[in-house]
């Protein structure tokens, strides 16, 4: 099981450490060592192992980790709650029913947690990095292309984040600005995880990811992006030069807004010399509820693909794979394509995927297709071994629902590499799409997207303490 490792990582990291509380109100010392006398900010220099709670205040401002490495001990930022605030000592819940806000966190050494502890799907998270255009740098969150230590890995866990920027400052840059450099992992050590953020309503992209591997994209939920008027790239999310070992799934992606040659998740491009290699994209959902031009005079529309590659003949992909993904309203021409664009070898295929009301899907770009089913897709011809379904199998499409009411077929069994759907409920039946199929309740889905338990895999639940 390759979460074994994490689990072991984490609890390592966290056993014995010291706890140190940040509360911006505070009136005490200032030495951290309660919530009477908590640090009013981050200090400059942290402790490698320790823990900082951090309480209520939406004026943190910008904060570099980059404290020197000490073997693999992780340095964890934790939101403070009524459940999880360590010591009594001059607690109160007021302290941990809001937000702790911050302008950027920049990251420029390895082993660093943060998570915000609360929210769930498209809810307010316990930590939100409100990036707006005076904050220097490229996104909310960011990490440069330089790092410190030659050959250190940069193990970076984001967990539980609100993203965004400011009501009428929406500007060019990311929620998410990653330069991850090493690619040297593994599964039982990942170099990156990414689980039940939240990024909305931004300039620029919401995702940005460059030179990297062995990362994880879990149960998060971006939305609303490229809201600039701004000649400038507009996609969802987007890797460049060489990224490989990606595990992408659980996760809603919604209402994005691209142009030209651009989409929704672009593995690729810029003429970056580069390869990306065993990616596996699942159990997502891929939906348009409400998008609105945000005018201007540059091109904007839905983008030329769901999924696939930029217009670079010089970065390559193989073992590339999309499976029992829920494709809903992609309208614009060609907006829910997949594998479009980029150079294409090797072993990558599409299987057991539904797409519902996308005029917008008109190539899957592989001849290793496998049990996709369409309806409403007018401008798609299903090959051998796809098919049309003659109903509506969603419990509202129309709004984005993608719950089945009916059951769309079975598809290919994939056990081999994932045994749960969107929830986490357990396959088979091998229902296409990212939900299983049942007849029992049907509950809401696109305004609650996390599974119970969701970062267990990191050897912490939501409100455990650290």
């Amino acid at each position: 099981m390759i979460w074994l490792g994490l689990i072991i990582i984490l609890s390592v990291s966290c056993a014995n450490a010291a706890t140190n509380y940040i509360l911006r109100s505070a009136s005490g010392t200032a030495s951290g060592a309660d919530w009477v006398n908590a640090f009013t900010n981050l200090p400059a220099t942290l402790t490698r192992g320790d823990v900082y709670l951090i309480g209520d205040g939406d004026d943190y401002g910008s904060y570099n980790f980059n404290d020197a490495v000490s073997g693999t001990s992780y340095i964890r930022l934790q939101k403070a709650t009524a459940a999880v605030h360590g010591t009594d000592t001059g607690w109160d819940n007021g302290h941990g029913d809001g937000q702790a806000v911050f302008r950027q966190i920049q990251i420029d050494r390895a082993y660093h947690i943060i998570d915000g502890s609360t929210g769930t799907s498209n809810s307010v998270r316990g930590i939100k990095i409100d990036h707006d255009s005076t904050v220097s740098g490229f996104g909310g969150i960011y990490m440069t292309s330089t790092f410190t230590d030659s050959g250190e890995k940069r193990q970076i866990h984001l967990l539980n984040l609100e993203l965004t920027q400011p009501a009428g400052d929406k500007h060019g840059d990311s929620s998410f600005y990653l330069y991850m450099n090493d690619t040297n992992g593994s599964w039982s050590d990942p170099i990156l995880v990414v689980s039940n953020c939240w990024s909305h309503d931004i300039g620029g992209l919401n995702y940005k990811h460059n030179v990297g591997g062995w990362f994880l994209m879990v149960n998060n939920y971006f939305e609303t992006c490229c809201g600039l008027d701004s000649a400038g790239h507009k996609e969802l999310a987007k890797w460049d030069s060489t990224n490989s070992h990606a595990r992408i799934y659980g996760n809603v992606f919604k209402d994005w807004q691209g142009f030209s040659v651009t989409g929704g998740l672009v593995i690729g491009g810029e003429a970056t010399v580069g390869y990306f290699r065993d990616w596996q994209i699942y159990n997502n959902l891929f939906v348009w509820t409400d998008r609105t031009s945000p005018g201007g005079t540059n091109i904007w529309s839905g983008g030329s693909r769901a999924v696939g590659g930029l217009d670079s003949a010089v970065t390559d992909h193989d073992d590339v794979h999309v499976w029992n993904n829920t494709f809903v309203n992609i309208t614009d021409s060609t907006a829910a394509n997949i594998f479009q664009n980029g150079t294409w070898t090797g072993s990558y295929t599409a299987s057991n995927n539904l797409f519902v009301a996308c005029p917008g899907l008109n190539t899957i770009n592989t001849s290793t297709k496998g049990s996709n089913a369409v309806f409403q897709c007018t401008n798609y011809t299903p090959g051998t071994h796809e098919f049309t379904l003659a109903s509506d199998p969603l419990t509202d499409s129309g709004n984005g629902e993608a719950h089945l009411s009916s059951d769309p077929g079975i598809g290919m069994d994939l056990s081999d590499f994932f045994a749960t759907d969107f929830e986490g409920s357990e396959r088979p039946p091998w229902t296409l799409g990212a939900f299983a199929f049942s007849s029992g309740f049907i509950p809401t889905i696109v305004t609650n997207t996390a599974r119970a338990g969701n970062v267990g895999f990191l050897g912490l639940r939501l409100g455990e303490a650290p």
